[in-house]
């Protein structure tokens, strides 16, 4: 149940925007590619997270095999921190000349209005819990 919960309070990563349609729908549109989607677009990593448990939790690994999948894990999770902290640590809060907050990534030379650090922050916390 928690990666339902968790699912349903994702944040949204920087480049999606959400909408509703004229019947009330909710609909999620990426602001680089111009897609839309009616699934939030960390939605399929919460299903592959719950899979990935389901799977562990089946019984089919001999414990070896369960210590040395959760050892990879835990390597996998270790390197996605250092990647969230060097990617996060990029990223600069300003305001415009009208007073509207922005994010400037100075790596990528790119500015974004939705703060890309809570999106990132929830898919590392998801592997993490997970682990």
């Amino acid at each position: 149940m928690w990666i339902a919960d968790e699912a349903l309070n994702a944040p949204l990563p920087s480049e999606w925007t959400e909408h509703h349609d004229s019947a009330d729908r909710v609909f999620y549109y990426n602001v680089q590619t111009h897609a839309s989607s009616w699934t939030h677009p960390l939605e399929q990593l919460h299903r592959d997270t719950y899979k990935s448990i389901v799977s562990f939790r089946s019984g089919d690994l001999s414990k070896e095999e369960q210590v040395s999948q959760l050892e990879k894990l835990r390597r996998k999770c270790e390197d996605a921190e250092k990647d969230a902290h060097k990617e996060l640590q990029a990223w600069t809060e300003h305001q415009d000349d009208q007073g509207q907050t922005f994010y400037y990534n100075r790596e990528l030379q790119r500015s974004v209005w939705t703060d890309p650090r809570p999106a990132r922050c929830h898919t590392l916390y998801l592997q993490m819990k997970a682990l």
